[in-house]
């Protein structure tokens, strides 16, 4: 038997369901706020990454897919979404230089260990809102996502937020976060003391227990932010508290990859335990577009694991049974009859026939119970003689039997929502 490549999983129902129940939901809650979809390939030239990444990274460094084409050219199974979609923003003629605000929703691939929520093939769901600068959309965003996730019926969450300047104040506090890790070089771990020739902000997204009692002493980027960026920080923190949005200011909280700037934050839970505990996290990425060799465009986005997500979500949230029907039909000519009514009641809720076979009804509700739906229809030749139907109550052990016209099946459907969108 051929086995699944390993930090990859197969998703079947019923845990496929909770996937649509999540994608639904998205594109409810992106979409009032003014987020349309994009979908970009999930393979890109090597170099989109290397440069907006950063080649310093681990994602780079250490975990993207990449191989050579039948062509000798370098590419690279996207390990993230936000380089694509900046991409596709500035190959845009129609949209270059004007604001677009985007969601997306799709497979990302690092080689790294497959932990808790997180594989080799992961899924993100992330949002882009490209070409503003301003502090609000900041906030928007974060709103957004508290409303998406409560939703989803996520409430043990929280905002863990804070500011890492701009090429103007950065560099002073880089020089003295620097010094400060030099000194105490010996104590941090074998990753923290090559990120220190390379990216020494990234020591302060060290999980290593070792490091992060040295961290939590580390200067604060926050006292160094310049006046641009302390005042789009404070407008940022002040339209938070307007919308009563609780949050925590994390001064060493930095992103795992280099494009990010100014405000950068993390939905955070502890039902996920340990260090690995995000939901997700974003920011601001104004110089992203200059790297990759384009004039400064200011944007911020964010991206959450779904993976995770449906971890959080509670299951009488995530089973999106209560509208949802068994068809129990005990015999082949019962079934037969009643076809045209299934197939209209398709229309206004999911029927679930199983593979349209006739069995007891003993076998039927033990099939139905598994399926978590609330209703059961059943009907066998009984029935099909005295034109009714059962409709079965699962949730409450009630039913209901009701009088229906198989030649009008219209009339038939109003008959049982009566009693379905009633209970």
């Amino acid at each position: 038997m051929i086995q699944v490549l390993r930090g990859m999983k197969d998703i079947l129902p019923p845990e496929s369901e909770k996937w649509g129940k999540v994608q639904r939901i998205a594109e409810e809650v992106f979409a009032s706020f003014g987020y349309s979809l994009v979908i970009t390939p999930i393979m890109e030239k090597t170099e989109l990454f290397v440069r907006s990444v950063g080649e310093a990274t681990d994602v780079v460094s250490k975990e993207m897919y990449t191989f050579k084409d039948k062509s000798d050219e370098s590419v690279t199974l996207r390990p993230e979404g936000t380089a694509s979609v900046m991409r596709a923003y500035l190959s845009s003629p129609e949209w270059k230089g004007r604001l677009l605000k985007v969601w997306y929703w799709g497979p990302m691939f690092r080689h790294e260990r497959p932990q808790k929520g997180r594989y080799r093939q992961f899924h993100q769901f992330g949002l882009e809102a490209i070409g503003t600068d301003s502090p609000y959309v900041d906030a928007e965003i974060i709103f957004l996502l508290d409303t998406f996730y409560k939703r989803l019926g996520i409430y043990d969450i929280k905002v863990e937020i804070s500011s890492l300047g701009c090429e103007a104040c950065r560099p002073k506090y880089q020089s003295d976060l620097m010094n400060f890790l030099a000194k105490n070089k010996t104590s941090l771990c074998d990753d923290c003391n090559n990120r220190l020739e390379t990216n020494p902000l990234r020591v302060l997204d060290c999980k290593n227990e070792k490091c992060i009692g040295i961290i939590s002493k580390a200067p604060s980027m926050l006292k160094y932010l310049c006046t641009d960026c302390d005042t789009h920080n404070r407008v940022v923190l002040g339209t938070l508290d307007d919308l009563k949005i609780k949050y925590n200011v994390n001064s060493n909280l930095v992103r795992g990859l280099d494009y990010y700037s100014r405000t950068v934050f993390e939905f955070t839970t502890e039902k996920l335990g340990g260090r690995q505990n995000a939901l997700g996290g974003g920011g601001r990425y104004d110089g992203l577009s200059a790297q990759l060799g384009e004039k400064k465009i200011p944007s911020v986005g964010y991206a959450g694991g779904i993976e995770r997500t449906i971890m959080m979500m509670d299951e009488n949230i995530i089973a999106d049974n209560k509208n949802r029907i068994y068809m129990a039909i005990l015999d082949d000519k019962t079934l037969k009859a009643y076809l045209p009514l299934v197939f209209e009641l398709r229309k206004h809720y999911p029927v679930d026939t199983e593979d349209f076979k006739s069995r007891d009804v003993k076998k039927h509700l033990s099939r139905a119970d598994k399926s978590g739906v609330r209703y059961a229809l059943i009907a066998g030749e009984q029935e099909l003689d005295s034109g009714e139907v059962i409709i079965k109550d699962l949730l409450h052990k009630k039913e209901h039997k009701i009088k229906i016209n198989l030649n009008d099946v219209l009339a038939s459907v109003k008959e049982i929502k009566k009693i379905v969108v009633g209970g």
